[in-house]
């Protein structure tokens, strides 16, 4: 079985190794200080002068992954929460927290939350479409998020990323050669991707294209090297920095062992 990786993970889906560095506990405290007089700030400004675009705007802070000493999902949960209490039509606001049941691993409330998105906002943001199409794709809805993706990729300009979800989609209800098509669509703009470069190997050797799918995992191999933990932060928005580089790892091996995989079994062997 070939791991196939997506744009987005729930937070599940990563584990988080803690070390405990005495000598940093110092440097640790200095840059803590800052956080909590904004975290005090922002406590202060609710409770005396509430309002759902401020508890939003302030929910957005903590959910923003490239920001690494702000990021705080259970604050961003609370303030997006509030929001919604505040103005229950607030624009977007279940469109935030559907991505936090997301990561949560809670799959039926992210549906529910972006189903609601999609039906109340009157201009729903096309990427309510792809949060739709990933939730339905890891409750194994295959059909119905492949619907979503092509519904998102008729409403704004594609990404890499949403290309890579969607083949991801159509390979798990048996539509390699689709997925291909996808695939080499999004390589013709972005030739370079690994997460591109690492499914079309799967297609391909799905298809029995062996050679073909070799060579493209080894592309594949020589491109996951240069992405950086930028590159994986962006790949996957609203995860926990600190796990960034464990994540980039693990993407790293599962490119290595897949291409062990295909070329343990060449055609006489398979």
């Amino acid at each position: 079985m070939f791991r196939r990786f997506g744009g987005i993970l729930p937070v599940g889906t990563n584990t988080r190794v803690l070390v405990a560095l005495v000598g940093g506990m110092v440097a640790m405290a200095l840059i803590l200080r800052p956080v909590m007089l904004v975290n005090g700030h922002e406590a202060v400004m609710l409770r005396y002068n509430p309002t759902a675009d401020r508890a939003f705007a302030y929910a957005e802070r903590h959910f923003d992954a490239a920001e690494s000493e702000s990021y705080d999902l259970a604050r961003a949960k609370r303030y997006f929460t509030l929001a919604l209490a505040l103005d229950p039509h607030h624009p977007n606001v279940r469109h935030e927290l559907s991505r936090i049941s997301f990561l949560e691993g809670d799959f039926g409330r992210a549906l529910s939350f972006i189903d609601k998105e999609i039906s109340i906002n009157t201009e729903p943001s096309p990427a309510s479409y792809y949060i739709r199409a990933l939730v339905k794709g890891y409750m194994q809805d295959y059909a119905g998020a492949a619907q979503d993706y092509e519904t998102y990729f008729a409403v704004t300009p594609a990404n890499w990323a949403a290309i890579n979800d969607y083949s991801w989609v159509l390979m798990k209800q048996g539509l390699p050669q689709q997925a291909l098509e996808a695939l080499d669509w999004g390589l013709g703009l972005w030739p370079e991707n690994a997460w591109l470069l690492s499914n079309k190997a799967t297609a391909l050797y799905d298809l029995g294209r062996d050679d073909d799918a070799i060579e493209t995992a080894r592309k594949a191999q020589r491109a996951v090297k240069l992405v950086t933990k930028y590159d994986w932060l962006i790949a996957y928005p609203g995860n926990d920095p600190l796990i960034a580089e464990e994540g980039l790892a693990a993407f790293r091996q599962a490119v290595d062992e897949n291409l062990e995989q295909m070329e343990k079994k060449r055609p006489a062997q398979r």
